[in-house]
């Protein structure tokens, strides 16, 4: 009875502190789409969602995972509707219909989920959000979207205070008759990617994957690969705003007229720690080109430009018109010429071929070798070139460098900054974890490992060789090779770790291939990017 009595205050207080809800005050309606999971069930659920605020859409559809949509689904103004597809659901518009048009006022996020083959006659073929709402879309992939008469094949972001935010997310295959084979922005509009990548968009005008006419764009730690435009800016068209982009990877884009990866026409336009590699055009700047346009702004800071191709000039960047800034930026060994027009140095630049307008007053290097490692994983989430050992850019860049380089690695190592996007690492700088018990590393973000981990210092490249302790499973990493009693292990060539381990007593021993574990192991794999440093 006691008990009892208990549970009652404690629900009494509860209720208590509780407030009341004044009248007319939203509350969520989170929606299942269950049953033969059709279009008419989604309908079903999204209204649900849609009567008082809006709320979570979710699915419990078993075998099925894709939904064929025969019409577009609006999300009307003043509800939130979330879309969590649990990593396993498609809504497919089957090239006849876009699949969501957010109204202003409206928020639409799409979570953990697949759209594709949405179509529209005019912008936005997957999403439009043409009246102010708010997108974002995370840990989702949009593909094969569409328009036949109008801009962003797969999203539309425009109208005043329009807002989209793109994380964690593949776009690939998109097609637009217009600008932007993915997204189209305009003045007054705020758009924000991060860690997410674009590839094989093609669009016929300007922008193979994203056109920009204006509004505040930030584009942090993502991919743009293989994107084409049929005029101008291979991956990103900028016409206007205020663009911002860092740890950024360019890569094999293409333009059959100017700009293989990046053209500007009126845009202010930041690019930090960033890598254009093998972007080729069929006219002038085989990686980025500045449009005739007073008013147009580059800075390139910290960043390596290399291997792209022009047909005409300016392989690496042609400037027509407008401001570009070079700061701490390697250019080299760009066909059709490093640089081609009129360039300001700040300072700290390496050139090839002495093209860029660099000063020798100002610490750069023109004609200078950067002695460039293949485009590859180096750690990071983007693909990097790293520097050689016989590079001119080792420790000759400004002291005023960015804290972190493109793959997030402290700045300065060593006797100073290095000039372009990535920073070669000291063993002692670059510090693994290893787990004496388990033997699975990591990269500690403070630099210090936990107690029950093991420090190792990692070299800058592959292939590594650790010494494993038989016994205790305590790694270390061998310079030379030479493990003295220890077991030895060396990393294959994609980063990837193989290891036995005993489910009996927890031992965990390093092996060349998953054939070498003995009966009663498990064989285990330890992902590059778990001990890759961050």
């Amino acid at each position: 009875m006691r008990g009892i009595w208990r549970m009652l205050m404690a629900v009494g207080l509860l209720v208590g502190l509780v407030p009341l809800l004044p009248v007319g005050v939203a509350m969520a309606n989170d929606a299942i789409v269950g049953g033969a999971c059709t279009e008419a069930d989604f309908d079903t659920a999204l209204a649900a969602a849609q009567t008082n605020g809006g709320g979570t859409i979710t699915f419990a559809c078993g075998a099925v995972t894709t939904i064929v949509f025969d019409d577009v689904k609006t999300i009307l103004a003043g509800n939130t509707v979330v879309v969590d597809g649990a990593g396993v659901m498609t809504l497919d518009g089957a090239d006849a219909t876009r699949l969501f048009d957010v109204q202003g006022g409206a928020t639409l996020e799409i979570r953990n989920i697949t759209l594709t083959n949405g179509q529209a006659s005019s912008n936005g073929g997957a999403i439009r959000n043409n009246s102010g709402g708010t997108v974002t879309i995370a840990n989702s992939t949009i593909s094969s979207s569409s328009n036949t008469g109008g801009n962003a094949g797969a999203l539309e972001n425009s109208g005043s205070g329009a807002v989209m935010t793109i994380t964690d997310s593949l776009f690939h295959d998109n097609y637009a008759s217009s600008d932007g084979a993915v997204i189209d922005t305009n003045s007054g509009t705020t758009l924000t990617i991060q860690r997410s990548v674009f590839r094989d968009n093609t669009a016929d005008d300007d922008g193979g994957a994203i056109e920009l006419d204006g509004g505040t764009v930030t584009i942090e730690d993502s991919v743009f690969d293989d994107n084409y435009s049929d005029s101008d800016g291979g991956a990103i068209d900028v016409d206007g705003g205020v663009v911002t982009i860092s740890g950024t990877t360019f890569v094999d884009n293409e333009a059959s007229e100017e700009g293989g990866a990046l053209e500007n026409e009126d845009g202010d336009v930041t690019i930090t720690n960033s890598t254009f590699s093998g972007n080729y055009t069929d006219g002038d700047g085989g990686a980025i080109f500045a449009d005739d346009y007073t008013n147009g702004i580059i800075r390139l800071n910290s960043s390596t430009i290399a291997f792209n191709e022009a047909d005409d000039e300016g392989g690496g960047i042609y400037e027509d018109g407008g401001t570009i800034y070079l700061l701490n930026t390697i250019i080299v060994e760009n066909i059709g010429g490093d640089c081609d027009g009129s360039f300001e140095s700040q300072g700290y630049n390496l050139d090839s071929d002495d093209s860029c307008d660099l000063d020798l007053l100002l610490n750069d290097i023109p004609a200078g070798t950067a002695d460039l490692d293949e485009l590859a994983d180096n750690g990071g989430p983007t693909e990097t070139h790293l520097l050689d050992v016989n590079s001119d850019a080792l420790d000759a860049g400004d002291p005023n460098c960015p804290a972190l380089d493109q793959r997030g690695l402290p700045r300065p190592s060593g006797a100073g900054c290095d000039i372009g996007a990535v920073e070669v690492q000291t063993a002692s700088q670059q510090v693994l974890c290893a787990n004496q018990y388990t033997g699975q590393l990591v990269s500690p973000r403070s630099g210090v490992c936990a107690s029950s981990l093991v420090e190792l210092e990692a070299p800058d490249s592959y292939p590594m060789t650790f010494c494993v302790n038989p016994y205790t499973g305590a790694v270390r990493y061998a310079a030379n090779g030479n493990c003295g009693y220890g077991q030895p292990h060396v990393v294959p060539d994609d980063g990837n770790l193989f290891t036995c381990v005993n489910p009996y007593t927890g031992a965990n021993r390093w092996v060349e291939t998953y054939g070498a574990c003995l009966p009663h192991e498990l064989p285990n794999l330890v992902p590059a990017e778990a001990y890759q440093p961050i």
